[in-house]
């Protein structure tokens, strides 16, 4: 049972006191003796033998008392010397006991942050473990969606600016009413790139995407929530431009992911463009070559 800090203070002090006795009664008993000798030396000149022996016989009583007082306070003296002894070891056992129980309560703290440190270190592996795990997954990811739709660069003579193929089919530069059927594909396939970019990266588009091939659409949030179409067969025209619009706002939201300046160097081209850009960001950010 852990000493009481209390107890022990109560105790030094009645120590303190039964010490402050013992030396008041000391020096009782010195005056005691002195009171007895000066009795015993005192002259008896003048007195007659009957008041001599009366005063002998007074002297010898009260010498007999003083004796008896004194031998009853040296018993009380020792009686106090051995309590206060007693006393004092039963204080310096719980001073020892409560310095004991206070080096196993620390020892317990040490043990217990000791523990606790290890723990953090351990989740902290884990966590850089999980962190380059999650990488690869997404690299992995990545690759595969790159294979499904390949975007590459070829250079052009008759033009001033490479030309760009989605699968190997040439995205047009110009686009006429004969381009329209193949720029619905085109705008579907971007719409699920950007969306599948959009989750491996956990980006949060402001318009959401709704792939379906060359019937893909573009969710706008408000008050009533519409889609607006990315083809432009069978549709209003205002619409389908306003989608392109908002298409090229998702696509800069990812170009942003990678940097300011990712964004400002693609702010103008096409939205074919700035997904070929992003292609190329990934493959900086997983530090592989850009093709």
């Amino acid at each position: 049972m852990q000493p009481q800090m209390s107890c022990s203070h109560d105790q030094l002090m009645e120590l303190i006191r039964l010490r402050n006795l013992i030396n008041t009664r000391q020096s009782e008993c010195a005056d005691l003796e002195t009171k007895i000798s000066k009795i015993l030396t005192q002259k008896t000149d003048g007195s007659t033998l009957p008041e001599k022996l009366q005063r002998l016989e007074e002297l010898q009583l009260r010498r007999i008392e003083l004796q008896t007082k004194k031998q009853t306070l040296i018993k009380q003296n020792d009686d106090l010397r051995v309590f206060i002894d007693s006393e004092s070891q039963k204080l310096k056992k719980s001073v020892e006991e409560m310095e004991k129980v206070q080096k196993d309560q620390m020892k317990k703290v040490l043990d217990s942050s000791m523990t606790v440190l290890s723990i953090a270190e351990d989740l902290e592996k884990q966590h850089v473990e999980l962190q380059n795990k999650v990488v690869q997954l997404k690299k992995e990811l990545i690759t595969q969606l790159k294979k499904i739709y390949s975007l590459k660069q070829r250079p052009d003579e008759k033009l001033a600016q490479p030309i760009l193929l989605l699968n190997g089919v040439v995205i047009p530069t110009r686009i006429g009413s004969q381009e329209l059927e193949l720029m619905n594909e085109v705008y579907g396939d971007l719409a699920h790139i950007v969306n599948l970019l959009a989750r491996y990266f956990d980006v949060s588009l402001k318009y959401p995407l709704i792939p379906n091939a060359m019937y893909s659409m573009i969710s706008v949030r408000g008050k009533q929530q519409q889609s607006l179409p990315l083809y432009s067969k069978t549709v209003n025209q205002q619409q389908y431009k306003t989608a392109l619009t908002y298409l090229n706002y998702d696509i800069d939201q990812l170009l942003m992911y990678f940097g300011t300046e990712k964004w400002e160097a693609a702010a103008h081209a096409q939205p074919v463009e700035k997904v070929y850009a992003v292609y190329q960001c990934c493959d900086e950010y997983f530090g592989e070559p850009t093709k």
